[in-house]
C-alpha cells in the first residue's frame, strides 16, 4: 500500500523505496490521464489526473479507471495497485 500526495495540481505521487528496473523502457512520455506512471528522476509512482505534457523520465506502466476520483483525494490517501489479470 502506498500513500499519495498532490503534486502541482495535475498528479498524485508517492515515492518508492527503491528504483524500478528501466531496461527497455522509453526515455520519456506524455502521461495522459488516467495513466499510472513511474517518474524515474524522483523514484515516484504517479497517478496522472491532468495532462502534463511530454517529459524525460516518465515511464507509463498502466492505467486506472477514474481520474476525477483520484483528483479529489486529499493528501495521505492510500492506494493498492494490483496486476490486471
Amino acid at each position: 500500500m502506498l500513500s499519495f500526495r498532490d503534486h502541482g495540481g495535475q498528479e498524485k505521487i508517492s515515492e518508492l523505496p527503491a528504483p524500478l528496473d528501466l531496461d527497455g523502457a522509453p526515455k520519456g512520455s506524455d502521461a495522459a490521464p488516467p495513466t499510472i506512471g513511474y517518474y524515474a528522476p524522483e523514484r515516484s509512482l504517479v497517478l496522472y489526473y491532468h495532462q502534463v505534457g511530454r517529459f524525460a523520465g516518465i515511464v507509463p506502466i498502466g492505467t486506472y479507471q477514474n481520474s476525477d476520483a483520484v483528483r479529489n483525494q486529499i493528501d495521505g490517501f492510500t492506494v493498492t495497485i494490483r496486476k490486471a489479470g
